[in-house]
C-alpha cells in the first residue's frame, strides 16, 4: 500500500479522509496516491471494510466525521439515474442504498457513504469526505507520475 494510513484487502489499499471537498475534489485526492480511486463496492464484505474505514477516520479535534458526516464513493450518475458507473470502470454489481434512494435524480448524480452506513446520492458540489481504493501491483513510476506529472507511463508488475 502506498503508507502505513492505508488497509489493505485482497489486491486492493483503502484509504478514508475527513478532508472534505466536493466529488471532483475528493477524486483528485485520491488520483495523487499513484493512480487511486474513489472506492467501488462489489460485495458485502468489501462494504463492511469502508463503513469501518468510515466510522474509524478521526479528523484533527477528535471527532469521528466517518460516523457523522458523509464519505465519497466513486459511484455516479450521468444520465439522472438510468445507469450508474463507479469511477473505476468496474461492473455495477453491488449496491448498498438507503431506503428510498437514489432520489432527485435530476440534480443528486454523486454517492456518499452515510452516517447509517447505507448509501445515499447527493449533488457532486456537495462538501464530504472520501475513501479511495488502490490496486497492488502499481509500480512506483506511477506514483512518480502523480506527484511529477511527467508522462511516464503506466507499468502495472
Amino acid at each position: 500500500c502506498p503508507s502505513d494510513a492505508w488497509v489493505k484487502r485482497g489486491s486492493y489499499c483503502y484509504l478514508a479522509s475527513c478532508d472534505a471537498g466536493d466529488m471532483q475534489r475528493a477524486r483528485e485526492q485520491c488520483a495523487t496516491y499513484g493512480g487511486a480511486t474513489l472506492a467501488s463496492v462489489h460485495d458485502v464484505n468489501e462494504e463492511l471494510l469502508i463503513e469501518w474505514l468510515a466510522r474509524s477516520e478521526q479528523s484533527v479535534d477528535g471527532v469521528t466525521c466517518g460516523e457523522y458526516e458523509p464519505m465519497y464513493i466513486g459511484l455516479a450518475t450521468k444520465d439522472n439515474g438510468t445507469t450508474w458507473e463507479w469511477e473505476d470502470g468496474s461492473a455495477f454489481d453491488f449496491d448498498n442504498w438507503a431506503p428510498n434512494d437514489p432520489n432527485y435524480l435530476e440534480t443528486q448524480h454523486c454517492t456518499v457513504l452515510e452516517m447509517a452506513m447505507s448509501w445515499n446520492n447527493i449533488p457532486c458540489d456537495e462538501n464530504a469526505g472520501y475513501i479511495c481504493k488502490w490496486e497492488i501491483g502499481w509500480s512506483i513510476v506511477n506514483l512518480t507520475y502523480a506527484v511529477t506529472g511527467k508522462p511516464w507511463g503506466f507499468h502495472n508488475h
